[in-house]
């Protein structure tokens, strides 16, 4: 449908935002930790940490949709309380995303 011109005029808008903007929310992915800014305490390293026993994906709507924001805030905290050392897949989302949007294998 696509090739053919017969998809809905929907579909190359989100190709385009996902595009350019790595993300469903067409909102900078530098603004990707904004659900964060509420915490109590930011766990050092929640962004860049090199090494981690979790990986935790936040994804598009936990990072950029306000009305879920409370879902990745309450995993952080769940986390902290029972000691778990983890960092969230920041920079390295961008990345992986811009790549399979190109048709590349992640690096």
């Amino acid at each position: 449908m696509v090739r053919a011109g017969l998809a809905p005029e929907i579909f190359e808008r989100v190709r385009h935002i996902l595009a350019t903007k790595h993300n469903v929310s067409d909102l900078p992915n530098d603004t990707r930790l904004m659900w964060s800014e509420r915490l109590d305490t930011i766990p050092e390293g929640l962004a860049n940490k090199k090494r981690a026993r979790v990986l935790y994906f936040v994804g598009c709507v936990g990072s950029f949709f306000p009305m879920v924001q409370n879902v990745p805030r309450s995993m952080v905290r769940i986390m902290q309380a029972a000691g778990v050392d983890f960092t969230t897949l920041y920079h390295q989302l961008i990345s992986f995303v811009s790549n399979c949007l190109r048709g590349q294998s992640p690096p």
